[in-house]
């Protein structure tokens, strides 16, 4: 390309060239709107009173939640040996009929007793499962 086609193609523009200052000591802000204005009057100012207060109560809520702990488990710890006893009478029950030595001492049940004991048994452990979540841990014995 030669100068003048040069020229031609691409013409000058006009350079406009703009500067201003911004201050920025000092920051004009606009008008707060009333719905914020009265939500910053609402603000609490918490004491340590407060603060002790709610402490206090959580503690309490913490020692409830430990007590009901506590209650619950030996709930469940009375439904187990509710649950064991029956068991260990069935158990008996089915030696004896079996004829095993050393069960001369235990009085045969009849087979409606029987029945019934093998039904709040399974009532039990279904009352028990129902109870259960996994936040109950029982202690070792």
């Amino acid at each position: 390309m030669t100068e003048e086609n040069k020229d031609k193609a691409f013409p000058e523009v006009a350079q406009i060239s703009t500067s201003f200052t911004v201050d920025f000591g000092h920051q004009n802000r606009g008008k707060v709107p009333k719905l914020f204005q009265n939500q910053q009057c609402k603000a609490k100012i918490i004491t340590m009173e407060d603060i002790e207060k709610k402490q206090r109560q959580a503690e309490a809520r913490r020692k409830n939640h430990e007590e009901m702990k506590a209650e619950t488990a030996r709930v469940v710890r009375d439904e187990c040996a509710k649950i064991n006893d029956r068991a260990m009478r069935l158990f008996e029950q089915d030696a004896k009929r079996q004829g095993l030595s050393g069960t001369e001492h235990i009085k045969p049940m009849t087979r409606k007793q029987a029945s019934l004991a093998i039904r709040e048994m399974s009532h039990d452990i279904n009352k028990l499962a129902l109870g259960m979540n996994s936040s109950i841990s029982l202690p070792s014995q």
